[in-house]
């Protein structure tokens, strides 16, 4: 049985996240829209440790401008009035009434994360009403559970493809994987997830294009040149980070580089953008683009190797790797900014057979419940569609337009 170091796993719900943003009015729809956090470090949208965070609320004769989600329980709330008429804004037992033209501040501090109904006052129309989610923001220590509600549609994807283990190498009680089990204990693991074929390349092609395309080998780009879509070229804004590469678009093998773990070299549409975009990982990884694609080298992705002999040394090397890396993740802006999930995924299990094709994913985002199991069967297709969801893409490719979504199952 699955221990984690911090939390034992709970069954997840099933429950679609709740609708956020929307905001009813008898005279329509207020507008929601982000405010300049002032006091924000560099780091990310998080007050320091004793201050508040300070956000902008803006009233006008026929509603007010909110920001939707702020990532402290201790704001400095400045409300000005660009209308007309004196109007009223009222949070958490809190109120402030501006004169036209002039600016109040309210010092507020949430018991807890959640969401707070807020009402602001209008010339001639009922009280407008929403809700202002509340979280704060993740950290290493905590990467999930720290925000009542996910994002409609994120800024940031990355997945990490790891290599050839079973769910049992790496989440069995004897596994030396202490990094990934704290995580999943942290966050969420898809306890009933599968690759598609053996060898490496078909499942890394299914993952990113919606099915194998022919592909049932591990040959390199020109023996397998593809037109046809995929999410890189579905996303547009794509990087590709492949450790141990010694230069950009590398397409063949390199010491522990492996040009079949890099999948955008496969595909022809991709090719006037590769040297800028499918480059070498560095130590303070850059997640800014809307899709990350990470690839370890053949040491670090768990892959029999040089690096270690036996499956347990595999994995334990990958694991001592894999936790710092994801630490570094943690600490970019992009991430403590509440908008980027992580995905961390393998292409195939150590078994090759397609019927023991079990493998461990484990699923990161600042909403997720700590210590959610989904129990549902997911595979490659459903990571493909689900990030298709995740960044506000409305066509799946392939076999993920009839994949089921990971959203419900893990709350983000």
């Amino acid at each position: 049985m699955l221990r984690p170091s911090h939390n034992r796993f709970a069954p997840t719900s099933q429950r679609r996240p709740a609708s956020r943003g929307a905001v009813l009015a008898a005279a329509g729809i207020a507008v929601l829209a982000l405010a300049a956090l002032a006091a924000a470090p560099a780091s990310g949208p998080a007050a320091v440790a004793g201050s508040r965070l300070a956000v902008t609320v803006r009233l006008t004769d026929r509603g007010c401008i909110v920001p939707p989600t702020v990532l402290s329980r201790s704001l400095r709330i400045r409300v000005v009035n660009r209308g007309r008429y004196v109007h009223t804004f009222t949070i958490a037992g809190h109120h402030s009434s501006p004169r036209p033209g002039t600016a109040a501040v309210l010092r507020v501090r949430f018991p807890r994360i959640g969401r707070y109904a807020y009402t602001c006052s209008r010339h001639a129309l009922p009280l407008l009403r929403g809700r202002l989610i509340v979280g704060v923001a993740p950290t290493a220590a905590k990467p999930c559970g720290v925000v009542p509600a996910p994002p409609t549609v994120y800024s940031h994807v990355v997945w990490i493809v790891m290599e050839n283990k079973s769910w049992h190498d790496v989440m069995g009680s004897s596994a030396p994987a202490p990094n990934i089990k704290r995580l999943a204990g942290l966050c969420g693991v898809a306890a009933a997830f599968s690759g598609e074929a053996h060898p490496s390349l078909p499942n890394y092609i299914a993952m990113t294009s919606g099915g194998t395309q022919g592909v049932t080998d591990d040959a390199g780009p020109s023996s397998h040149q593809l037109s046809v879509n995929n999410l890189f070229q579905q996303v547009g804004d794509w990087r590709a980070l492949e450790e141990s590469m010694p230069a950009p678009c590398s397409t063949s093998d390199s010491g522990d580089y492996a040009v079949r773990h890099n999948p955008p070299l496969y595909y022809v549409g991709l090719h006037t953008l590769c040297a800028a975009r499918d480059i070498s990982l560095r130590a303070r990884p850059d997640i800014s683009a809307r899709f990350t694609f990470v690839t370890p080298n053949g040491c670090h992705d768990m892959h029999s190797s040089s690096c270690a002999s036996t499956t347990q040394d595999q994995v334990r090397v990958g694991d001592a790797w894999l936790g710092p890396f994801l630490n570094a993740v943690f600490a970019t802006r992009q991430y403590r900014s509440g908008t980027t999930a992580v995905i961390v995924t393998w292409d195939e299990s150590s078994h090759g057979d397609p019927a023991t094709q079990r493998i461990p994913t484990l699923v990161i985002a600042p909403s997720i419940r700590p210590g959610t199991v989904a129990t549902k069967q997911f595979d490659h297709y459903a990571l493909l569609r689900t990030t298709e969801e995740l960044l506000g893409l409305h066509a799946f490719l392939g076999a993920a337009a009839s994949a089921p979504s990971m959203r419900a199952a893990f709350h983000f």
